[in-house]
């Protein structure tokens, strides 16, 4: 049997402890275990030494510890997903020197810890802003404890962009070491204004313009069916053509263009406060299944909606509390 080890490290492990608790296993079960239950998983040391000694039929395992049970889930749902992520990171990780490398560590620390990056300052990303940053000035950082000149482009945004697209150099920004690599990335859409004494983000706020008018339109079409996909693909072209990518040549199912359009909203219009209520519509119309689109939501079963305040219901008994509350 191929030995197994656990993939994380976890406070409390029992790797060290296998000799000992080997001498525990039950010895009149031959080499196959029917069910296997562990009700506190953690790191699974012990788990991966079972899994690696006999052969189970049923395995179970569980945890107080929802995300780490989400980390197994991924894990076994959508590896490829993960590998991906993680080897985007390695890349950024491995052209760093050492120092730089602790730094980037902190910096994706605090990202996991504060999910939406909503608190982070310079001391986490500007910290990777060193002089070995050869376009420094061009990243639309500040020295204030604001967030958004940290705000960064998943992987997922950033494929988003072909070659051919220009509005990925307006979309976000990478910063670059003296060997061509790239450190992190930044939002540049809205770099606000660079003052004597700081930076502040002072840009106008989009609420509604004509392109999302237009792609609000083609996905409107799309879901029609019929004759109107074609229609969808043809309202499409104004954004595109602006981007330098044309006319749209891919094929003309309707799911397949549900998603293009999704996408194209998604290069049009990020970093607008868009992308969420893009995403929740895609997901009840089925175009995406947003618990498996959406990293933080992967394997996991958090409501879509706010519940409804318990002195609203009370004064409204007509009121239905969100599903999932």
């Amino acid at each position: 049997m191929v030995k197994l080890k656990p993939f994380i490290k976890w406070a409390g492990g029992k790797g060290k402890l296998l000799p000992q608790i080997r001498q525990m296993y039950p010895q009149g079960l031959g080499k196959t275990i029917t069910k296997y239950a562990e009700p506190f998983v953690g790191g699974g040391a012990v788990l991966f030494d079972i899994i690696s000694t006999y052969r189970l039929e049923q395995i179970y395992i569980s945890d107080i510890n929802k995300n780490l049970i989400n980390t197994y889930n991924t894990v076994k749902n959508n590896h490829k997903e993960l590998i991906e992520i993680l080897s985007y990171i390695e890349t950024q990780y491995l052209s760093l020197n050492a120092d730089m490398q602790k730094k980037f560590y902190y910096l994706k620390r605090d990202e996991y810890n504060n999910m939406y990056m909503s608190t982070l300052s310079m001391s986490a990303a500007a910290g990777l802003l060193t002089n070995d940053i050869v376009n420094k000035e061009d990243i639309p950082y500040t020295n204030s404890t604001i967030a958004r000149h940290v705000y960064a482009p998943s992987p997922r945004l950033i494929s988003l962009f072909s070659d051919k697209d220009n509005r990925a150099s307006s979309a976000y920004i990478n910063a670059v070491n003296s060997k061509g690599a790239v450190v992190f990335t930044s939002q540049n859409k809205f770099r606000g204004t660079a003052y004597t004494d700081d930076r502040y983000y002072d840009n106008d706020i989009v609420v509604y313009r004509l392109g999302e008018v237009k792609l609000l339109k083609a996905e409107l079409l799309c879901y029609l069916g019929g004759d109107n996909v074609q229609k969808a693909i043809d309202a499409m072209f104004s954004t595109r053509n602006r981007a330098g990518i044309g006319v749209y040549t891919g094929s003309t199912d309707q799911k397949v263009v549900q998603k293009e359009i999704l996408d194209e909203r998604g290069r049009e219009l990020c970093f607008e406060l868009k992308r969420w209520p893009d995403l929740m519509r895609a997901h009840h119309a089925g175009t995406i299944d947003i618990y498996s689109y959406i990293p933080n939501l992967i394997c996991k079963s958090t409501p879509l909606y706010f519940p409804i305040l318990r002195k609203m219901i009370d004064l409204n008994p007509n009121l239905e509390q969100t599903d999932g509350y």
